[in-house]
């Protein structure tokens, strides 16, 4: 069992600040690509999100990737999320930079589902200090308990870079054979 972890720290600029916000919430990604294991994916991509007015992801730009089967599940998991309306009454579109980190990790004693592709999926909220430790994880979304519980086990053991600012990320673990 391996399991494919896309990592996404939203960055906002706004008159050059920048800014961390959680994305409003987070739908059903569905994808499933094939053969994980024989594809080669980069650490991390950039993209690209372009957010209309009433929080909506219209458009969605990813480098890096050479791999268009996983680029499209990136594809897919940044337009899944939804932001806070505009605040001000001004019409314009907010270009949002987002990292993502791919990795494909060994998962020991997990129970195998009869169907192939994706077996589950679990979304987690994390705030994490300056220093770069996890201080608190939030599942937002699990499609089984003992997978919940082993992304959230996962999750409250990474460490990541320091930052002068308190950081919010979501991460989206998907379980694959």
């Amino acid at each position: 069992m391996e399991y494919l972890l896309l990592f996404l720290m939203l960055s906002t600029f706004q008159n050059g600040e920048q800014i961390f916000e959680m994305p409003k919430n987070l739908k059903e990604v569905g994808a499933v690509v094939p053969d994980y294991a024989s594809t080669t994916v980069p650490d991390t991509v950039a993209v690209e999100l372009l957010i209309d007015t009433s929080g909506h992801v219209i458009d969605v730009k990813v480098e890096g990737l050479v791999d268009e089967s996983v680029q499209e599940v990136v594809k897919e998991a940044a337009k899944a999320m939804e932001f806070e309306p505009a605040r001000d009454s001004l019409l314009r579109p907010v270009i949002t930079w987002t990292r993502v980190n791919i990795a494909l990790c060994k998962m020991p004693n997990l129970q195998l589902k009869s169907d192939s592709g994706i077996e589950g999926e679990v979304v987690l909220e994390l705030m994490v200090s300056p220093e770069g430790n996890v201080i608190e994880a939030h599942v937002k979304r699990s499609s089984d308990l003992q997978l919940e519980a082993q992304a959230l086990d996962a999750a409250m053991n990474t460490h990541f870079p320091p930052s002068d600012k308190l950081r919010w990320f979501v991460l989206i673990y998907k379980f694959v054979k």
